[in-house]
């Protein structure tokens, strides 16, 4: 349960950073809303047992969830769950979290791709599709087809929030890791240009994987906040100028806040300091 808490503070901190200049949704208004919320009640899709087996969610960018139709019918989750239940359906049965954090990595970079492309009045006609492993109702893994466009949107364009549709498809049989792969829809046809574009963002956001020296170099400021360098350098018996590129290395960019930029996008590093207090949030200096 605390591996799982971990993935999803890193969640949050990436959503908070992201939203901080969101201002309320203007649009849709709530008529347009329990409009489509009906829609989705009362559309065969949901209802003809012939027809491919879906299920809906709305939710807030900033995590509130608005919605939700058959998650329980198919999830077993009742009207009162909350992002972390539902998304812990992601996973498969030999490699633990592995899909959720793909998941998760890949939906941040599609936050990215829709911040970046709100200044296009055209933003309701691109979604972003993914097919992914979920643990149902019935406790079989199946492969589920996840659409996401956006719906409530701000004065300036920002999404506010989305709207999921959930298609089950067979049932998940690898037993070797299968990448996750995402792409981008324009009015229901695929967008190559974007998708490719998208691809290369998410494999840009890469793992937060640091040497042994740079991980008792962030350990060693964190315990001793007001120490310098060169008291550092005392201590873990390593020169000032290779503590330097450890922490900060502009050529080969594998220092500490080099690495830090490329795993968290949205979070603007300057300082190490800046690393160490990111990273004490999310709780890595526990597991660490």
């Amino acid at each position: 349960m605390e591996e799982l808490e971990g993935i999803f503070v890193d969640l949050f901190l990436f959503v908070d950073e992201l939203i901080k200049d969101y201002g309320e949704p203007v649009e849709p208004d709530e008529t347009e809303l329990e409009k489509l919320k009906n829609i989705i009640i009362t559309s065969p899709a949901s209802n003809d047992h012939h027809l491919s087996k879906n299920f809906y969610l709305i939710e807030r960018v900033a995590g509130e969830i608005l919605f939700s139709h058959y998650v329980d019918k198919y999830l077993g989750l009742e009207y009162d769950f909350d992002l972390m239940t539902f998304h812990s359906s992601i996973r498969d049965d030999i490699h633990g979290w592995h899909y959720l954090r793909e998941y998760l990595t890949w939906g941040k970079v599609a936050y990215l791709f829709f911040r970046e492309i709100k200044e296009k009045n055209e933003i309701h006609r691109y979604s972003f599709k993914i097919r992914l492993p979920m643990r149902l109702k019935d406790g079989q893994i199946y492969w589920v087809l996840q659409s996401s466009s956006p719906l409530e949107l701000d004065k300036n364009k920002n999404v506010i929030s989305h709207i999921n549709s959930y298609t089950i498809g067979e049932l998940f049989a690898e037993k070797d890791i299968v990448p996750l792969v995402g792409g981008i829809f324009k009015d229901g046809f695929y967008c190559n240009e974007f998708s490719q574009l998208y691809l290369e963002n998410r494999y840009a956001v890469s793992p937060f994987v640091l040497s042994a020296p740079q991980k008792s170099i962030l350990k060693y400021f964190y315990k001793n906040p007001d120490k310098t360098l060169r008291s550092c350098s005392e201590t873990l018996k390593y020169p000032v100028n290779t503590l330097k590129k450890y922490i900060s290395d502009c050529q080969r960019k594998q220092g500490i806040i080099n690495k830090a930029k490329t795993s968290f996008p949205s979070i603007p590093f300057v300082h190490l300091k800046d690393v160490i207090s990111y990273l004490e949030r999310t709780g890595w200096f526990n597991n660490g």
